[in-house]
């Protein structure tokens, strides 16, 4: 099968691929399946626009270089980069759609990723949860709910000025895919931020700030500590325990993935291949044709609500 890539979507705590059927110029939400044979083209194709409020989706033809993901047609039509961007002071964008976007309501939340470190971010009201997932973060608190996009970022924008990272890198994230921290202290490290930026934060913002809403994706996680086949070893009672942890690869060769998938974290994609563990980051692959093997037609269903299952 010979499709046009549109990335990994989080839909109902499952991840899918977005993928669009350039002869039929349908795009589709399928599972991911158990084994890939994944090979990009040198085609990269827009990967079109998405109403960020229906979720309705635009599907695009246009030819763009290596460098681009949307064509100039696309990136106009819904500019969302001027969101993504704006750290709701003054506002750029003159689009209907995105300004109801913006005046619905949205949060803050604050998200832990492994070897300490926390980052703050928004996300929309109805899409909180996929928004977090997209982030690959496994441990988040839900801190504050706006009435607008423009208020969650004005808070976002006052938290990344107090020393609180506003973007964890995929370089990061893949470096640092091991789970080393005991969930009770993960808790109380995002409870400390909070509490601090709360105590801090300008007045004007503090009405807005709720009781942490906690999430932790207990399946990913256990998953993830099996995958790397995590050993505590304890000679006595009285020694530290101490931990071994199975090595993996990053591999930045996005030209072929194959082998059977482990796990799916945020964007990235973890692979086996020969008693080889490999990581992926599949936005490198965003808008390029691929060919995969031939799926059951039957997985091909308009709509990830139609989605079935193996």
């Amino acid at each position: 099968m010979k499709v046009h890539f549109l990335g990994i979507e989080w839909k109902n705590n499952k991840p899918l691929f977005h993928v669009h059927d350039i002869n039929s110029n349908v795009d589709y939400y399928i599972d991911i399946p158990d084994f890939v044979n994944i090979k990009k083209q040198k085609d990269k194709i827009c990967i079109g626009n998405k109403n960020p409020i229906t979720g309705e989706f635009n599907v695009c033809n246009n030819i763009v270089t290596d460098s681009q993901t949307q064509c100039f047609k696309c990136s106009k039509k819904i500019p969302f980069f001027n969101c993504v961007k704006c750290h709701g002071n003054n506002c750029n964008v003159d689009n209907d759609i995105l300004l109801d976007y913006c005046n619905s309501p949205h949060y803050v939340y604050l998200a832990y990723f492994p070897g300490g470190k926390i980052k703050v971010g928004t996300a929309s009201e109805i899409r909180k949860q996929d928004r977090i997932q997209e982030q690959g973060a496994l441990f988040s608190i839900l801190i504050a709910r706006a009435p607008s996009g423009k208020i969650a970022r004005q808070i976002e924008n006052w938290i990344i000025k107090s020393g609180i990272t506003g973007v964890v890198s995929s370089k990061y994230k893949m470096k640092n895919l091991i789970i080393r921290e005991y969930s009770v202290n993960v808790y109380k490290s995002l409870l400390g931020d909070y509490s601090n930026i709360l105590n801090s934060i300008d007045d004007k913002y503090k009405k807005y700030f709720i009781d942490p809403e906690y999430n932790h994706y207990d399946d990913l996680s256990n998953t993830l500590t099996n995958i790397f086949n995590i050993e505590e070893k304890q000679m006595s009672l009285f020694d530290e325990q101490k931990y071994t942890y199975r090595d993996y690869i990053i591999n930045n060769n996005i030209e072929e993935i194959n082998g059977k998938v482990l796990c799916v974290i945020g964007k990235i994609i973890i692979i086996e291949d020969n008693g080889i563990i490999q990581v992926y980051d599949t936005k490198r692959l965003e808008g390029f044709v691929i060919k995969f093997f031939e799926y059951d037609k039957n997985l091909l269903v308009r709509g990830v609500e139609n989605v079935k299952h193996k």
